[in-house]
């Protein structure tokens, strides 16, 4: 007479072990891009919305000074207002570079964030 183990006490069999880990595989392919994915739509949003920010800070310079800046280094954005000059509007500095690294340029014709090498950015 052979008596049945109590369910807490049986293990998986290897069909049930098999099958656990086929559906965590299924699942890891089938998310795993989306994930991966993500992160690469993340640093372009980001890119597009600190580019808005530079021209919205162009305009209000602007506005502010009836001025364009011709670069965005800092010493461009210096002028004869005490109130308003490049640390008023970028506390720690002018950023030189995007998230991917290529350099902020203003655009001579619009004097706003040129596009030029962050095409493929955004």
């Amino acid at each position: 007479m052979s008596q049945e183990k109590p369910l807490s006490q049986r293990s998986l069999t290897r069909l049930e072990a098999i099958m656990f880990v086929m559906v965590i595989g299924l699942l890891v392919i089938v998310y795993l891009p989306k994930l991966l994915g993500s992160e690469a739509k993340t640093k372009k949003r980001s890119h597009m919305i600190e580019r808005r920010n530079l021209n919205t800070k162009l305009t209000l310079y602007y506005e502010l000074t009836k001025k364009r800046p011709i670069s965005i280094s800092e010493l461009a954005w210096e002028n004869n207002t005490p109130s308003l000059n490049a640390s008023a509007l970028f506390p720690d500095s002018p950023p030189a570079t995007c998230i991917f690294g290529a350099r902020w340029q203003i655009d001579p014709k619009t004097r706003t964030i040129s596009l030029e090498g962050h095409r493929f950015h955004e």
